[in-house]
Parts: C-alpha cells; structure tokens; sequence
C-alpha cells in the first residue's frame, strides 16, 4: 500500500531534529525516538491521505453524475480545477518522497486538499439546491460536514504536536514534554 512516509531528521549538536513546518521544530535526545515519531505523525497523514481519496472518487462520481447538466462553463472549469488539483496533489504526495521541505508540503498540501474538496461539494451543492434534487443535496450536505469534522479532527491533532517556535522531547509514545526555548 502506497504511504505518506516521512523521513527528514536533521542532527545538529548531537540532537535530532525533525522540522513539520516552518515555525515547528521538534527535538529528540535520540534518533530513535525521533523516528517514531515521524512514524506517529506519518501513520496519521496516511489515513488522513486515504480519506481525501475516497472523498475525491465520490466527489468526481457526483460530478459526473451532473456532468451534463452543468450548462455554465465558469462552474464546470472551477470544479474540473479543483478535481485536478486534488488528483496531481495525490500524486505528488504520494510518489514524491525524497525533498528538503516534504514534511512542510505534506502537512500544508493535506489541509489543502481538504479545502478544495469542501470548495467542490459546495459548487455542487448549489448546483443540486438549483435542481431541487434531494437526495443528493442531503448527499453532499454530510459530506460537507464530515470534512467539517475531519479538518476540526485535524487541526486537533495538528494543536496536540505542535508548540510555537520552542522544543520539545518526546518522553513515550504520546506523551509530550515542552521545553520553550
């Protein structure tokens, strides 16, 4: 099974350093312990990564299912946008393993990606409010508030890991220890 993979640690005055994002740095006594983490965090991405992909195969299967009703072309080329987007995105993060920013592209490229799905159901949306089809506007509507809880689910998890601007050493496995520096 293809993985979102997670392996940059960068070793300065004999401590381990793994950088998320720009404002994040996390610092680890030893390598080890830094590489689990990087587990931790890419196991996460993965499930988070297989999620968009389903969502992305429902949300083109209802795009398609309207295809030929959509008669405005400035609707039809946003959502085929945003249905590109998500599937070089995919790509792009999924085969691209090897890079000195992938922990930055990969957490800021999955919060993304999540946007542009909730930009596609809610262009579709409309379009099935203006046609008055129920079923798929229920349809879309929870699909619209599962992104909801998946991205709040996210951010929670993104607010667990992160500490502004300071270090940190990972004590166990989810235990977190700050140290601001």
């Amino acid at each position: 099974m293809l993985k979102i993979l997670l392996t940059r640690i960068h070793v300065v005055k004999g401590r381990y350093i793994v950088y998320l994002d720009s404002d994040n740095k996390y610092s680890f006594l030893n390598k080890r312990k830094a590489v689990d983490f990087l587990r931790l965090i890419s196991e996460r991405l993965t499930e988070t990564m297989v999620f968009i992909n389903e969502e992305y195969a429902a949300c083109n299967n209802i795009y398609r299912q309207y295809f030929f009703l959509i008669e405005e072309f400035k609707l039809r080329y946003q959502v085929e946008n945003c249905l590109d987007y998500l599937k070089t995105k995919i790509a792009l993060l999924l085969f691209r393993s090897e890079s000195e920013n992938r922990n930055t592209l990969v957490m800021i490229g999955i919060e993304n990606m999540l946007f542009e799905l909730k930009t596609v159901y809610n262009l579709l949306s409309d379009l099935a409010i203006s046609r008055s089809d129920t079923q798929i506007r229920h349809t879309i509507g929870t699909k619209l508030r599962i992104l909801d809880l998946f991205l709040a689910d996210l951010r929670k998890f993104e607010i667990e890991i992160e500490v502004q601007r300071s270090e940190i050493t990972v004590i166990e496995k989810n235990n977190l220890k700050c140290k601001i520096s």
